[in-house]
Order: structure tokens, then sequence, then C-alpha cells
């Protein structure tokens, strides 16, 4: 099981569409779309667009892709 924190709301649809990608266990795309995601919020929502590093982080940890997580999880930690 995959544990995952979910952003506020902002930017919903880009959100949206990572964490139903997570759903479908499309790991690789809703890695991609966190990040994309991320990269929207960069701006107008630091803490959501490090929510969203985060779980980029978590299902590349979890699919034992650990170079690609790391970073991905030291972006997280660093506009958190």
């Amino acid at each position: 099981m995959l544990a995952v924190l979910i952003a506020p709301a902002v930017r919903a649809q880009s959100m949206e569409e990572a964490r139903k990608l997570l759903g479908a266990e499309k790991y690789a795309e809703a890695a991609a779309a966190f990040r994309a995601a991320a990269e929207n919020l960069m701006e107008e929502d630091l803490p959501a667009a490090g929510a969203a590093l985060n779980n980029a982080c978590v299902i590349l940890m979890n699919t034992g892709d650990l170079q690609g997580a790391l970073g991905d999880c030291q972006e997280a930690l660093r506009i958190r």
C-alpha cells in the first residue's frame, strides 16, 4: 500500500489527475503528474507543491526507483 499525502485542492484538476493515475496503479505516470502539479503550484502554494513532490517521491520509492525518488524528496524537503 502506498502512503501518499493529499495536497490542498488548489489546481485540483492536475492533482486529481495524478490521484486517478495513482488509483489506476499507473505509478510512473502518477509520479510525473504529481511533478507537473508541483511545478504548477510552485509560485502560488509552496506547501501544496511540496506535498505533490512528496507524493512523487513516495511513489518512486515504493516502486523501487530510489535514485529517481531522491531528487523529488530533496526538493520537497527544501520547499516545505
